[in-house]
């Protein structure tokens, strides 16, 4: 089985982390109401005024005249969805990033044995997430990465939803075709056919669909019938990053020092970045002439990714 870990958009924690108080109010991540960009996420508030994915921010703001606007930023979204991960990864190795940067995937078939008690694990799961992003997650189970996504997206805070393998086909009939990954000819297609929900799809044969659509469509046919091929892609946690400079003539002053140790964490900074990644601890080794090596370590109350953040807690 798959389970399907779903947070609010890492936009919307970062904020929430760095600010509590903007927790409950109307907050429009993509830039500042005045700027010529669209909205990448929105907070419920917002979305219960009208703002949506997509939209100008300036009409937005025109919907949400009281909402807080606060630009992108990637660095935060990368430390939060490091942060995710990281949590899912403790459980088990068999870990996955989804295409939806609040999404993680994690099978649970090596847990069996540790966990026979499923709720119990999902439990366990929910507060080990909640305990790193001060965010209770969505939780959904099912046969395939697809069906969990879908469970997760109509789950609450603190009540999973489970879709059994047998289950599945009548579980995923209710939904409208919107939930599968169409593009917009074959949606306005099926819609002229009048299929505008799975059940409905799911009613044709799969030859009968091929010869109408395509080869091409069968992708999302299988899809509504709970058949997703696509393997868990295993997420790994880097095991160590590591950056040095020699000191030839060796260095006897702070000055110096700092500057060498700047320009290391830039270094280890671009690394992290490149992989999404963050840190929860920093190691420097000093090599002395006449003195045996001085090692200094620092750990993070969360994880780290900038030059600056890596930096300022040397």
């Amino acid at each position: 089985m798959i389970c399907c870990v779903r947070t609010p958009h890492p936009s919307l924690v970062a904020a929430w982390l760095k600010e509590p108080a903007l927790r409950g109010r109307s907050l429009v991540i993509g830039g500042l109401a005045h700027e010529r960009a669209s909205v990448t996420t929105a907070s419920a508030e917002a979305r219960a005024q009208g703002v949506v994915e997509g939209m100008s921010l300036n009409q937005a703001q025109q919907f949400s005249p009281d909402a807080i606007f606060q630009p992108v930023d990637e660095e935060a979204i990368a430390r939060v969805r490091q942060s995710l991960l990281s949590t899912l990864h403790h459980f088990t190795p068999d870990v996955a990033a989804g295409e939806d940067p609040g999404c993680g995937f994690l099978r649970l078939d090596r847990l069996t044995l540790r966990w026979p008690d499923r709720s119990r694990l999902l439990a366990a799961i929910s507060r080990a997430v909640e305990a790193v992003i001060r965010e209770t997650p969505a939780i959904g189970v099912a046969s395939s990465m697809f069906v969990s996504k879908v469970a997760a997206a109509h789950a609450t805070c603190n009540a999973p939803v489970i879709v059994d393998h047998d289950r599945t086909r009548a579980y995923l009939a209710r939904y409208p075709i919107e939930i599968l990954p169409l593009d917009d000819d074959l949606r306005e297609y099926l819609q002229l056919l009048g299929l505008k929900t799975i059940g409905r799809l799911q009613a044709i044969s799969r030859p009968a669909f091929r010869r109408q659509f395509g080869v091409k469509a069968l992708e999302v046919y299988d899809l509504a019938l709970g058949d997703d091929r696509r393997r868990l892609r295993p997420w790994r946690p880097a095991v160590r990053i590591e950056e040095s400079e020699p000191l030839d003539p060796p260095v006897d002053n702070t000055e110096a020092l700092q500057f060498i140790a700047r320009a290391l964490a830039e270094r280890v900074s671009a690394s992290l970045l490149a992989q999404g990644l963050g840190t929860r601890a920093l190691r420097i080794t000093l090599t002395q002439e006449s003195a045996s090596p001085l090692p200094i370590e620092v750990r993070f109350a969360y994880p780290m990714t900038t030059a600056g953040e890596l930096f300022d807690g040397i």
